[in-house]
């Protein structure tokens, strides 16, 4: 990489005030804002894990009247969730809660069917939070899978970059992958979802750094495909995919392109004083 240097000397009396620097420096690459956490489905579900795992598929069970299952978890103020319960053995009608520290019911979802889903949870403020996971009317227990994503900091999500094509699958019903795609302002971008065997419809959707949805395509055929949808602020974005009838499995392709070549975070200058006096 070459650098450009300017200098400026300016006389002050006796003293000279000199080097003031410019350097051109370049906005690390997409790599340096992969997530911490990221870590790649396994072949199974976690089995009722003590404690809330984002990103991943839980696997548990109401296995007696009135029973509850727990899952603590820490939160930032105004983070989002996506919480989503599907009955896969059994007679349960699912019910969600989500309770803060002191007890208080901040989001909740119920139903006599098969899912129960909350699309969107605002945690108002930072701390410590209890999802719990029962029968609607405590009279009917069953198996069920557990997906819970935040939606403007997400964990366990795979990094989509510009030109790009990644494989994976919906192994479980009513299940959502994540992805995150980092961009500048202004950015118009297009994606697309392509099953590649099974029986889904694929769906997409797009948040914003603060989980809120900006754009989302669906279809009842093989493909969807979010044909341009531009970013108003320069960071990091959001992906769900998943089904459009949260009912089928299978396997797909997704990817990624920039239709107005402004996508990469661009180079800035970053000015740097070194003061000297003789």
């Amino acid at each position: 990489m070459h650098r450009r240097y300017y200098c400026l000397r300016v006389l002050v009396g006796l003293s000279m005030l000199s080097f003031i620097l410019l350097q051109r420096i370049p906005v690390p690459s997409l790599a340096a804002y992969a997530p911490l956490q990221h870590a790649p489905k396994a072949g199974v579900p976690l089995l009722c894990p003590s404690v809330l795992v984002f990103g991943l598929t839980i696997q548990c069970a109401v296995a007696a009247l009135n029973e509850q299952n727990t899952y603590p978890f820490t939160a930032a103020a105004n983070d989002k969730l996506k919480i989503r319960v599907q009955v896969i053995g059994g007679a349960l009608d699912p019910a969600i809660h989500v309770y803060s520290s002191t007890g208080e019911q901040i989001c909740t979802a119920f139903t006599s069917l098969v899912l129960a889903e909350i699309g969107n949870c605002v945690l108002p403020v930072a701390g410590n939070y209890r999802l719990v996971v029962d029968d609607t009317y405590r009279t009917n227990i069953g198996e069920y899978l557990l997906y819970v994503q935040r939606l403007n900091n997400p964990d366990n999500a795979a990094l989509l970059g510009f030109s790009q094509t990644l494989t994976n699958s919906l192994r479980f019903v009513a299940e959502f992958n994540t992805y995150r795609i980092a961009a500048s302002a202004g950015a118009k971008i297009k994606m697309r979802m392509t099953r590649l065997d099974g029986s889904f419809y694929p769906q997409l959707r797009l948040y914003n750094q603060a989980g809120g949805q900006i754009c989302a395509a669906f279809s009842s055929g093989p493909s969807a495909e979010i044909s341009s949808c531009t970013l108003p602020n320069t960071g990091m974005y959001t992906i769900l995919a998943d089904d459009t009838y949260t009912s089928g499995t299978g396997s797909y392709a997704v990817d990624l392109t920039c239709l107005n070549e402004i996508c990469a975070f661009p180079s800035i200058y970053i000015p740097f004083v070194m003061i000297s006096r003789s």
